[in-house]
């Protein structure tokens, strides 16, 4: 299943794109699709060959033939020859399958690459496939799909358009189970409408010809109620109706799936001939290579789940308990769908704050966006209503197990009254990176952008006007299923509040203490402090009062045996050293897994980057500039500043931009660092200057972006 970027298109567009006939939008090969303002969402099982990806150009000679993991040749002349090519970021097998007399050929379960951070879709896979096809002369008959895939994206619509041949996209006739179940949540309600989706729908057992070869259709359901495996000669396609050996089955708790048809389906193939090869829709190796088919008699010597002996009721107890603990795929319902957003105006506008007045996050706009998600039926229609209380059971997951994420960015109004986001597709992608951590459902980045510049339009009005003053804007997504059970949870809320900020040095820079916690740790390899989440600020509470009662402003994590700089508080760390020969060193941590990627501190180091590289210029900021992410001992900030070759250090962050640092609690004594006249060093000075300037507008960007 999959997300159709109609690009800016209405309704009745979506609904003719939905039908699969519709003329889609253009795209350059192997291009970035925008899911635009209008973006559609439906899954394939509806569209089946609509175009996702629209009529892209014909791809050129500069891609190269994607080179396949083997190349499987059979000595029963009835067997195809069996090209495999594995793709990583879903371990999807995709197959072109040869008839070796004709050189006739089929594409089985073909993959476009989906960035679910960016909601954006390229074709560079499905272009080396096709870039195959042509090097070695084949003539592609059929793309074949196995079923309604809710773990990628199909290609089958683009291969067939970019290879202008007489190709028909097929799928099993049960097809049709699966449309009705999604159709009703897209609100496309007549069914008969679907019929031309496919090609071709096959029916159960039924025969066609590759070249010479014959081919078979098996009904194989369990995981989807429509899914088919395919039987050429010696080799049997099954898609995800069984995995290889080591990796078992795969679910079957998908709207229509069964665990009971699941074992009869594996059963059937477990009853071929010992020596037929069964090709997977999937592999997910642990400690081998991947791999792509095993024989049936490996498969019943072997199978983890399934092997001779394993009764069905246990098989059958064990694939649903089992389910009933997995999350939704990452792909079932991802795209938010900003059309359907609905709109309720307040009936009662609050009074606006005198801006001099304002304390951080305590004053809120008149209106909010919520977006509900449930397991079954993905994202439902936004909603922008007045600002008012949520209403959430006592069991929900959220207070109990912490299924929490958050997002920070700003609005600013120009000296013209424009008011422009800053950096918006940064926060969706990192939104989106702490979902997956959470087990939270992913979302169409683009699309929320959109709704938040809807909410921002409709309380534009609350953007002070004031220099150094801005919205503060508060994405944040939450699992609310009242349940007592640790699980990935079946429903969740995305939600959007804005607050009018002012300036975070209201009196100019000042300075601030930090107190080196080696008490506490914020993070650890392996564990979230790289994710947006509630529980990385509840837990850092408790370091920060204890600097706060030793006479620190706030604290600087220090980590390991090495007592590493990490974070400031809840911000990035940036240290300067000036090195004999006179460069300037702007140093961060590096992005371990432990510090946050700060959108910030990104910017920060790719305007240094661009000025050393001479991209752009920043007035006041040395020449002599070099940029690092490395890791920062404390015990090299304490010698550096002691030996006069510490230049400054200072925190990044959303609220603060800048937050300069002029001294260090470490180990029972306080380390001073160096800072300027106005509390800012050489380096940090410049580059907050242009940073703001950006944000503010008085220098054009591409970071900025209008909300109109």
């Amino acid at each position: 299943m999959f997300p159709l970027a109609c690009k800016s298109v209405p309704l009745a567009a979506a609904r003719a794109c939905f039908h699969g006939r519709a003329a889609a939008p253009r795209l350059p090969s192997t291009s970035r699709l925008v899911n635009a303002t209008r973006t559609f969402s439906i899954s394939s099982a509806l569209l089946g060959a609509a175009a996702a990806v629209g009529r892209a150009s014909p791809v050129g000679n500069g891609v190269p033939p994607a080179e396949p993991w083997k190349r499987h040749i059979s000595p029963d002349p009835s067997t195809p020859t069996v090209f495999t090519f594995f793709e990583k970021a879903t371990s999807t097998w995709q197959y072109i399958v040869v008839d070796p007399h004709t050189s006739d050929a089929v594409v089985i379960d073909p993959v476009l690459d989906y960035d679910a951070s960016s909601g954006s879709i390229t074709t560079q896979t499905a272009d080396g496939l096709i870039s195959f096809i042509r090097h070695n002369g084949l003539t592609v008959r059929r793309v074949l799909e196995t079923h309604a895939h809710a773990d990628h994206l199909t290609a089958a619509q683009y291969v067939k358009q970019q290879l202008g041949q007489d190709i028909s996209v097929c799928i099993g006739q049960r097809i049709t189970k699966v449309q009705e179940t999604f159709a009703p949540i897209y609100g496309l309600d007549d069914i008969s409408s679907f019929e031309k989706a496919f090609d071709c729908y096959f029916k159960d057992d039924e025969e066609f010809k590759l070249g010479e070869l014959s081919c078979r259709v098996m009904h194989l359901p369990g995981h989807t109620p429509d899914h088919v495996g395919y039987l050429v000669g010696k080799a049997v396609f099954t898609g995800d109706s069984i995995f290889n050996p080591d990796v078992g089955s795969a679910r079957a708790d998908f709207p229509g799936g069964d665990a009971e048809d699941l074992y009869a389906s594996m059963k059937r193939l477990l009853s071929l001939p010992l020596d037929y090869r069964l090709f997977v829709g999937h592999d997910y190796p642990q400690d081998r290579d991947q791999t792509c088919w095993s024989t049936v008699e490996e498969q019943r010597e072997r199978n983890k789940h399934l092997k001779l002996g394993t009764d069905p009721e246990t098989f059958i107890r064990w694939r649903r308990e089992r389910d009933a603990v997995l999350g939704a795929p990452r792909l079932l319902h991802p795209s938010l769908q900003p059309s359907r957003v609905e709109v309720e105006l307040t009936q009662q506008p609050k009074s606006k704050p005198d801006p001099s007045t304002l304390t951080f996050g305590k004053t809120f706009t008149d209106h909010m966006l919520t977006i509900p998600w449930n397991v079954l039926t993905g994202w439902g229609a936004p909603r922008i209503q007045p600002y008012r209380p949520l209403e959430l059971e006592p069991s929900a997951a959220v207070l109990h197990f912490a299924y929490c994420l958050f997002e920070g960015l700003k609005a600013y109004r120009d000296s013209q009254g424009e008011v422009a986001l800053f950096r918006p597709d940064m926060n969706m992608k990192r939104m989106n990176t702490s979902a997956e951590r959470l087990t939270l459902p992913t979302f169409n980045g683009d699309g929320v952008i959109e709704l938040v510049k809807k909410l921002i339009r409709l309380d534009k009005d609350w953007v002070p006007n004031e220099a150094g003053y801005s919205l503060y804007v508060r994405p944040s997504l939450i699992g609310v299923e009242p349940t007592l059970n640790v699980g990935p949870p079946s429903d969740a809320l995305l939600m959007v509040i804005c607050s009018p900020v002012g300036p975070y040095y209201p009196h100019g820079f000042k300075p601030v203490a930090l107190y080196g916690t080696t008490e506490y740790i914020r993070a650890a390899p392996g564990g979230i402090g790289a994710y947006k989440l509630g529980a990385n600020y509840a837990q850092g509470l408790v370091a920060q009062r204890m600097a706060a009662k030793l006479g620190y402003m706030q604290n600087l994590w220090l980590h390991g045996p090495d007592h590493l700089v990490t974070e400031v508080g809840t911000m990035n760390a940036f240290a300067v050293f000036k090195h004999p020969d006179g460069v300037v060193e702007l140093a961060t941590p590096p992005l371990d897994g432990m510090i946050l990627p700060g959108v910030t501190r990104d910017s920060v180091l790719a305007l240094a980057r661009d000025h050393v590289a001479g991209k752009s210029n920043i007035p006041g900021l040395s020449e002599k500039l070099i940029v690092s992410e490395r890791s920062i001992p404390m015990k090299e900030v304490k010698e550096a500043a002691r030996a006069g070759t510490l230049v400054e250090f200072f925190g990044t962050g959303t609220a603060a931009v800048i937050c300069p640092v002029d001294r260090i609690g470490y180990l029972g004594e306080d380390v001073h660092l160096p800072t300027g006249p106005d509390g800012m060093g050489p380096v940090s000075r410049p580059i907050w200057k242009h940073l703001v300037g950006i944000q503010t507008g008085t220098i054009p960007h591409p970071w900025r972006v209008p909300i109109v």
